[in-house]
Protein backbone atom coordinates (compact mmCIF):
# COMPACT_ATOMS: atom_id res chain seq x y z
CA UNK A 1 0.00 0.00 0.00
CA UNK A 2 2.62 2.27 0.93
CA UNK A 3 4.39 1.37 -2.02
CA UNK A 4 1.82 1.98 -4.00
CA UNK A 5 1.50 5.78 -2.99
CA UNK A 6 4.88 6.32 -3.45
CA UNK A 7 4.99 5.13 -6.64
CA UNK A 8 1.71 7.33 -7.78
CA UNK A 9 3.82 10.52 -6.18
CA UNK A 10 6.49 9.63 -8.27
CA UNK A 11 4.20 9.46 -11.63
CA UNK A 12 2.34 12.72 -11.03
CA UNK A 13 6.08 14.08 -10.45
CA UNK A 14 7.34 12.77 -13.25
CA UNK A 15 4.31 14.46 -15.37
CA UNK A 16 4.60 17.31 -14.06
CA UNK A 17 8.22 17.86 -14.94
CA UNK A 18 7.30 16.68 -18.51
CA UNK A 19 4.52 19.14 -18.83
CA UNK A 20 6.86 22.29 -17.53
CA UNK A 21 9.31 21.36 -20.03
CA UNK A 22 7.13 21.04 -22.81
CA UNK A 23 5.15 24.46 -21.81
CA UNK A 24 8.68 26.42 -21.66
CA UNK A 25 9.87 25.17 -25.31
CA UNK A 26 6.66 26.28 -26.76
CA UNK A 27 6.76 29.48 -24.62
CA UNK A 28 10.31 30.51 -25.78
CA UNK A 29 10.31 29.25 -29.51
CA UNK A 30 8.45 31.12 -32.51
CA UNK A 31 8.02 28.31 -35.60
CA UNK A 32 9.26 30.04 -38.68
CA UNK A 33 8.92 29.08 -42.13
CA UNK A 34 10.48 29.37 -45.22
CA UNK A 35 8.58 29.64 -48.68
CA UNK A 36 9.92 30.23 -51.45
CA UNK A 37 8.71 32.61 -54.63
CA UNK A 38 10.85 32.65 -57.31
CA UNK A 39 13.48 31.09 -56.16
CA UNK A 40 14.24 33.17 -52.94
CA UNK A 41 12.73 32.81 -49.33
CA UNK A 42 10.05 34.66 -47.95
CA UNK A 43 10.07 34.84 -44.22
CA UNK A 44 6.64 34.31 -42.25
CA UNK A 45 5.92 33.26 -38.42
CA UNK A 46 3.24 30.86 -37.92
CA UNK A 47 -0.70 32.26 -39.24
CA UNK A 48 -1.57 32.37 -35.80
CA UNK A 49 0.60 35.10 -34.67
CA UNK A 50 1.15 37.03 -37.72
CA UNK A 51 -0.27 40.60 -38.36
CA UNK A 52 -2.83 40.25 -40.74
CA UNK A 53 -4.26 43.16 -42.69
CA UNK A 54 -7.45 44.30 -44.24
CA UNK A 55 -7.10 46.16 -48.33
CA UNK A 56 -9.03 47.03 -50.46
CA UNK A 57 -7.81 47.46 -54.01
CA UNK A 58 -7.53 50.88 -55.40
CA UNK A 59 -7.68 50.75 -59.14
CA UNK A 60 -10.26 49.37 -62.12
CA UNK A 61 -8.40 46.24 -62.15
CA UNK A 62 -5.72 44.47 -60.51
CA UNK A 63 -4.02 41.17 -61.76
CA UNK A 64 -4.10 38.23 -58.86
CA UNK A 65 -0.53 35.93 -59.82
CA UNK A 66 0.27 32.57 -59.03
CA UNK A 67 3.59 33.58 -57.84
CA UNK A 68 5.26 37.03 -56.71
CA UNK A 69 6.96 38.46 -60.00
CA UNK A 70 5.66 40.71 -63.04
CA UNK A 71 6.40 37.81 -64.97
CA UNK A 72 4.50 35.08 -63.41
CA UNK A 73 1.32 33.60 -64.56
CA UNK A 74 -2.27 35.41 -63.97
CA UNK A 75 -3.86 33.79 -61.90
CA UNK A 76 -7.12 36.26 -61.97
CA UNK A 77 -8.34 39.81 -61.27
CA UNK A 78 -9.60 41.89 -58.72
CA UNK A 79 -11.44 45.26 -59.47
CA UNK A 80 -11.68 48.49 -57.84
CA UNK A 81 -13.54 48.10 -53.75
CA UNK A 82 -12.39 44.57 -53.62
CA UNK A 83 -11.93 43.58 -49.98
CA UNK A 84 -9.03 41.33 -49.58
CA UNK A 85 -7.13 39.93 -46.53
CA UNK A 86 -3.32 40.56 -46.62
CA UNK A 87 -1.84 37.68 -44.83
CA UNK A 88 2.24 37.70 -46.50
CA UNK A 89 4.96 40.30 -47.44
CA UNK A 90 7.58 39.28 -49.76
CA UNK A 91 10.49 41.50 -50.03
CA UNK A 92 10.45 44.08 -53.08
CA UNK A 93 11.80 42.20 -56.03
CA UNK A 94 13.99 43.66 -58.88
CA UNK A 95 10.48 45.01 -60.71
CA UNK A 96 10.44 47.80 -58.12
CA UNK A 97 7.41 46.17 -56.05
CA UNK A 98 6.25 44.41 -53.10
CA UNK A 99 4.14 41.70 -53.60
CA UNK A 100 2.26 40.55 -51.07
CA UNK A 101 -0.35 37.19 -50.79
CA UNK A 102 -4.62 37.68 -50.34
CA UNK A 103 -7.29 36.30 -50.28
CA UNK A 104 -10.51 37.65 -51.33
CA UNK A 105 -13.48 37.92 -48.36
CA UNK A 106 -16.16 37.20 -51.29
CA UNK A 107 -15.26 33.99 -52.12
CA UNK A 108 -11.82 32.99 -50.70
CA UNK A 109 -9.51 33.23 -54.11
CA UNK A 110 -5.91 33.71 -53.19
CA UNK A 111 -3.03 34.93 -54.75
CA UNK A 112 -0.31 37.47 -54.99
CA UNK A 113 -0.53 41.50 -56.00
CA UNK A 114 1.64 44.02 -55.92
CA UNK A 115 1.04 46.18 -52.86
CA UNK A 116 1.34 49.35 -54.20
CA UNK A 117 -2.39 49.06 -55.92
CA UNK A 118 -3.84 48.30 -52.37
CA UNK A 119 -5.09 50.76 -49.87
Amino acid sequence: MKMDMKLKKWICKQLFIKLLFVFFVFSFCTFEMKVYANGRPISYIEESKRKTKIATVGVESLNVRVEPGIHETIKGSLFRGDRVLVYMESERNASGYTWVKIRRFSDGFEGWVAKNYLK
